[in-house]
């Protein structure tokens, strides 16, 4: 990888982060939810667990942001 396919990357990244945090901030302040089907017709609350899955792929993110940047510093 160059170093211009390697800020692309970052960049696109970093931008994924800025919607992740947008949309971890609607399910947190309430303002989106997330909600799967019963068994008996009715839904359940599986915001949280959304919200989980979030961080932990921003967090995912943030390490590849890190460890590219570590590279275009090299």
């Amino acid at each position: 990888m160059d170093k211009a396919e390697i800020n692309r990357v970052v960049e696109r990244h970093k931008a994924e982060q800025e919607a992740l945090d947008q949309r971890l901030e609607a399910l947190r302040s309430g303002k989106l939810q997330v909600s799967a089907p019963t068994e008996d017709g009715g839904a359940q609350d599986e915001t949280h667990v959304h919200i989980s899955e979030l961080e932990r792929l921003r967090q995912w993110l943030a390490e590849n942001v890190a460890r590219y940047e570590a590279l275009l510093g090299a």
